[in-house]
């Protein structure tokens, strides 16, 4: 599996009716391995494609969130729900981060992943990002990112850098969460409503 997924860049994987991948709540390792090397090409599947399947949803779950369970959380959220959501086909595909995230807002998908993960306070972290926008529309040329604690109602200690690497990629730097608790990234594009993304830092 893991040679083909290496071959067809484009190819996703559910998992549903299958067993094979973990036993007792704990994953198998060659499975934990190709997990870890395709974070964002796996999803959780219940396979209810006829009304005898419904019943088996409750059990399916409780299975699934105890194998989950045994994975960093970052990758087990991608499996378990972040891989399904929508996006534009091949955005951010270079992103392989477990730590990757999705942001839409107004017809423009951010996929973004920090260079580090987990996030932690009073550590400086850069975030890569890629922007998509929606059919027949170009990639905004600039981008600004913010960080602030809605909570406290202040921002972050330290203003970041975006450096545009062209076709809708950025690097933003500088970036330093400098107290815990619950946060909210910030990210402007020209002429468009501010895309947010929340992370609690512990």
């Amino acid at each position: 599996m893991r040679e083909v997924l290496r071959r067809h860049p484009r190819l996703w994987c559910d998992l549903a009716f299958r067993g094979d991948h973990a036993t007792g709540g704990q994953v198998d390792p060659a499975w934990r391995e190709a997990f870890t090397e395709f974070p964002d090409r796996f999803m959780v599947g219940t396979d209810t494609f006829t009304p005898e399947r419904w019943q088996y949803i409750g059990e399916h779950a409780r299975y699934s969130r105890g194998w989950l369970a045994d994975l960093p959380a970052p990758l087990a959220e991608r499996i378990g729900w972040r891989n399904a959501e929508a996006a534009p086909a091949g955005c951010g595909a270079h992103l392989v981060s477990p730590a990757r995230q999705v942001a839409e807002c107004g017809g423009l998908t951010l996929v973004f992943a920090p260079g580090r993960s987990p996030l932690s306070v009073g550590r400086h972290f850069a975030l890569d990002i890629a922007a998509c926008a929606g059919s027949g529309s170009a990639p905004p040329a600039s981008l600004r990112v913010d960080a602030d604690m809605p909570a406290h109602r202040h921002g972050i200690n330290y203003k970041p850098t975006v450096q545009a690497l062209g076709d809708g990629r950025f690097v933003a730097a500088g970036l330093m969460f400098h107290m815990p608790g619950h946060w909210r990234l910030l990210f402007y594009a020209p002429g468009g409503a501010p895309l947010t993304w929340e992370v609690t830092v512990p």
